[in-house]
This record gives structure tokens, sequence and C-alpha cells, in this order.
């Protein structure tokens, strides 16, 4: 009797996981279409259409990439999350090692929608764009029953991020990034950034050292000195005098390299996340290159800036006279000491897959 139950146990068992392995939806293999619609929801004219944008879009960017839309009834008993991930390793969408592959989800009974990304586009795609994406382009025309203008809009819109990213792979354990548009305009940027800031620190520091001269002035005016010591400080206040007659103060180079590297980092870096890309590597890199670019550059350009203007070389002579003796024992340390700090502030696998398929989950999902 034992035995009996037993049995009977062990074939129930069975019984159910067959059935339960049996639940999950078959994958169909890849041909060489890109538009599976196993729901009918498209006409024949939009299959075409669409299919042909992807196969283009694909032999357009002749690096591997593979895009698939998928349309199924429903994901059960999978969430779309598992369901997508699935079917895109098991096709192993994108090119082997370079994991270039894009899959979009549409559950149309399920009312849920998902794109999965490869490893080598998440720093195009990532899940802030993708998310975005469905929320502008899928679920509002999803809800007017708008299917086929949902998924064209957002099909064009992702071609649209990937190509108009610059084509720069980098493999290695981070699995590949794609720098951001916003580096074809490095040049442009960094000149925008030079100039702001050349005229906020002419503009500012000239403020500035006026003020720190007129302070200067009245100290030395009303000081209480010896005789030769009054002779030195009416020398000192002619030279003072005379060089606060000038209606505007170059910049130094220290001030001049400072603002212009925080605006030259604070443009790009601002550029690169409007863009949606949030990744903390590249931003790093970006702001590498930032202050590297504007430390190599901006002392060149100063240089021949100040080489052309004798007036510069005149100016910087005599406040290099005006300077030189806080450097005597004659005067104290802290006068040469508020003399520099207010002079540098004032200055300052199946048929059709590819060879790719890592996707660690990333994309994102929506239901409408």
């Amino acid at each position: 009797m034992k035995y009996r139950h037993v049995i009977w146990l062990l074939l129930f068992c069975v019984l159910s996981s067959g059935t339960w392995a049996t639940q999950h939806i078959p994958l169909p293999a890849l041909g060489s279409d890109r538009v599976l619609d196993h729901a009918g929801l498209l006409s024949e004219s939009q299959y075409q259409t669409l299919n042909n944008q992807l196969l283009n879009f694909e032999k357009q960017r002749g690096d591997g990439t593979q895009f698939v839309v998928y349309i199924v009834p429903t994901t059960a008993p999978e969430t779309i999350e598992q369901f997508s991930l699935r079917a895109f390793n098991r096709w192993g969408l994108g090119k082997k090692g370079k994991n270039n592959g894009i899959l979009l989800v549409v559950s149309l009974d399920d009312r849920n929608v998902r794109f999965e990304v490869g490893y080598g586009y998440e720093g195009v795609m990532t899940d802030a764009l993708s998310g975005r994406i469905i929320r502008q382009s899928i679920i509002p025309n999803f809800k007017h029953e708008h299917y086929y203008t949902g998924i064209q809009n957002s099909v064009s819109r992702v071609i649209n991020a990937i190509n108009e990213a610059v084509g720069y792979q980098m493999g290695g354990s981070y699995g590949g990034f794609v720098l951001p548009k916003s580096i074809e305009n490095y040049k442009l940027f960094y000149f925008i950034s030079f100039i702001t800031a050349y005229f906020t620190a002419l503009f500012y520091g000239t403020k500035q050292r006026r003020l720190y001269i007129e302070k200067k002035i009245y100290r030395i005016a009303y000081a209480d000195k010896s005789k030769r010591a009054r002779a030195n400080q009416q020398l000192q206040l002619a030279k003072l005098k005379k060089y606060h007659q000038y209606k505007y103060y170059f910049p130094s180079l220290f001030s001049t390299l400072l603002i212009t590297t925080l605006y030259y980092l604070a443009l790009m870096l601002l550029t690169t996340l409007l863009e949606g890309r949030f990744d903390l590597i590249l931003l790093l890199l970006m702001a590498l290159f930032c202050v590297v670019g504007s430390m190599f550059a901006t002392p060149i350009i100063l240089v021949v800036i100040h080489t052309i203007l004798p007036a510069y070389r005149q100016q910087q002579q005599e406040w290099n006279d005006i300077c030189r003796p806080y450097y005597s024992s004659s005067f104290s340390s802290s006068d040469f000491s508020s003399s520099s700090s207010s002079s540098s502030s004032s200055s300052d696998h199946d048929s059709g897959g590819g060879g790719g398929g890592s996707s660690g989950g990333g994309g994102a999902s929506g239901h409408w």
C-alpha cells in the first residue's frame, strides 16, 4: 500500500513538471524577417514597411546589428521581462563580441511592451531613453489603438538615436559603449566656453582688482610712516594711481583656465545628460577629456592673444612693478598674501540569429 502511494506521488510530480515545462511559449526560429507578428496585429503593407525599415537599418549599419520586433498575444506565464530576455538570448541577437542587438516585444492581451537591449547598445539605448520612448511614442498611441503608429515611431526613434551616436565601440568587461553626440561638437563647445570665461574674468576681474587697488591707495595715503618709508610709499602710490586709470584689466592665465574648464565641463556634461546618457563611467571620461583639453588649449590661446596685444604686456609689467615691493621685508607677509589672493580671485543560435545575445536585462518596460 505504501509503495502504491509513492508511485502515484512520483507520477503526479512527473506529470506536473511536464505540464509546467510546456507552459512557456515556444519561440519560433528567427529567419530573415525582422518582424514577427504572432498576434495578427499588422496589415500586410504595415508589416512589409516595418520589416523593410529594420532590414535597411541593419544593412546601413553594417556592423552585425540586429533589431527585431516581436508581437505576441501574451507572454504568460512569464513576465514580459522574462520572456524578452529568453527570446533575446535564444536568438543570439547582434554580432558575437559586439552584442549589438535590440528586441522590441509587444504583448497585446497583457497590454505590456518592452525593449530588450544588448550590452553593446546599452550606452546609447539607456534604460532612461528606452523608458522615455515607451512613454512618449508607444503608450499614447497604444491607448488609442494606433498600434502600428506607436511601433513605427518608436523604431524610428531608436534608429535615429543609434545613427546619431558616434560609432566608436569599446570592448572589455564593461561590455561596450558608444560616445555621445556631444563629443562631435567639442571644438564648438570649447570655443563658447573660452569666450564666455575670458569675458567673465575680464569684467569681474576688473571690478575686483580695481577695488583692491583703491584699498591699497587708501592704506598708503593714510599710513603713518617714517620719512624714508614715506618716500617709498609715495612712489608706490604713484604706480597704483597710474595703474588705476586702466578701464579694464586683462585676466590672468589661472583665472581664465579655471573658469573655462568649469564652463566646458558643465556644457559637455549637460549636453550628454540631455541625450539620456547617465552612465557614470562615460561621464567620468567626458570630465577627464574636458579638463585635459582645456589645460592644453587655454594657455596656447592666451599666449597668442597676449602676444598680439601690446597693452597686455605694458599692463602686466606695471602690475609686476606694483607687486614687487611686497616681496621685500619692509612689507608684512599678510599684505603680500592679500595682494596675491585678490589678484587671483579677480582674474580667475537559431537560423537567422546572430552570434551575440548577451543581455543582462537592460532596457525598459511599459504598460498601457
